[in-house]
């Protein structure tokens, strides 16, 4: 039997640590899944001040707020501190997964991810940073390039696995993008791992799309079912750094992507809470799309956001209408906006860290 959660000043640190320990990160908390295995989340890296004047507006307010009273409330904020300086980078992207081993050998060997960490945490601090009871996670970190994407599996209590159903344009569709330097090499690899199509094949953006032209891009997914993206970048596309030349067919990340049912409302809360930055927008439609999404009559609003480091997030509006996360059944997208405006706004508190989930149910994490 493990010996329970050490007090901070006991506590080791091991970035690196390769062994199953129990290990405790008192300075960070940073630890991004959700309890249910389709849902997916970003860690914000904050500047001190803008953590606690997020927490301390947060605090103002009941643990479950409305959406409208939230955004209200960030005024104290803005007042506070300088919106430009809330966000520092996004440091994680966050999965949960029912067997962490067999992930961790996926992203390994289909997509050359490397292990950096591997440990297991629990303990009340944790238990109020999930807003769930009695969990026990082990949290292995791979990283791709610069970033690093979080897998976690909670050994109790276990969560519910991803639907069958659901589709890309579902609201509770998240993906993330994995810059490649060659689509048809990248494309064979993942044939000769017999992965999962989402689209009918690669797919290349038409000239008419000015923004996206000439990108070439495929989904899958995992083990899990959660939605995989492959992207390439031709020449004046993208980060400058996806030009520049290597010897590996995996390169990064790029993105993540969430679907909304308002842009506008999800603009309010990433970009005007948050303070992430606008990097661009697009509207992308006709069979390229269709085939990538695998989904007839396709329209994207695309809204790409930023912070100063770290992969870009972005936030897609689309249709035809999606199911919200939870709901059986579509909604059109009227009444989608009358929910949204009217849906409660989670939010755990721990120690060294916030999480709290944007209108959608969207979860992030703001840590210091």
């Amino acid at each position: 039997m493990m010996n329970p959660l050490p007090t901070p000043q006991e506590s080791p640190v091991h970035a690196e640590s390769m062994n199953r320990a129990v290990i405790h990160k008192p300075k960070d908390l940073d630890f991004a899944p959700w309890k249910q295995m389709r849902d997916s989340s970003l860690m914000l890296r904050m500047t001190p001040e803008g953590f606690f004047a997020l927490r301390n507006t947060l605090s103002t307010a009941r643990s479950w707020v409305r959406v409208v009273a939230f955004v209200a409330l960030a005024l104290q904020l803005w007042a506070s501190v300088a919106l430009a300086q809330l966000i520092r980078s996004v440091e994680t992207i966050g999965m949960t997964v029912s067997a962490i081993d067999g992930a961790s050998r996926f992203f390994s060997k289909v997509l050359d991810f490397e292990k950096i960490s591997d440990f297991e945490v629990y303990g009340g601090e944790y238990e109020k940073l999930q807003g769930l009871f009695g969990l026990r996670m082990r949290v292995v970190r791979m990283k791709l390039g610069a970033e690093v994407l979080e897998l976690t599996q909670y050994l109790a209590p276990e969560g519910r696995p991803i639907p069958a159903d659901w589709r890309s344009n579902d609201q509770a569709f998240q993906h993330i993008a994995i810059v490649v330097a060659d689509m048809d090499k990248a494309y064979q690899r993942l044939r000769a791992h017999n992965v999962r199509h989402v689209s009918t094949a690669p797919q290349i953006i038409p000239a008419t799309n000015k923004a996206a032209a000439g990108i070439r891009a495929f989904y899958f997914k995992d083990p899990d079912g959660h939605y995989l993206e492959v992207i390439y970048f031709p020449q004046g596309k993208g980060d400058p750094r996806w030009q520049q030349k290597s010897d590996k067919l995996f390169l990064g990340i790029d993105h993540t992507a969430i679907a909304v049912s308002s842009t506008e409302t999800s603009l309010r809360f990433y970009r005007n809470l948050l303070g992430m930055r606008l990097a661009g927008e697009s509207m992308n439609y006709g069979t390229e799309q269709e085939h990538l999404n695998n989904v007839a009559g396709a329209r994207l609003r695309i809204s790409g956001l930023r912070a100063s480091s770290g992969p870009g997030t972005c936030r897609t509006g689309r249709l035809p209408h999606q199911r919200k996360g939870g709901a059986v059944g579509r909604k059109s997208s009227q009444k989608n906006r009358q929910e949204i405006a009217q849906k409660e706004c989670e939010c755990a508190k721990a120690r060294g860290g916030q999480k709290i989930a944007d209108a959608a149910d969207h979860r992030v994490q703001a840590a210091q």
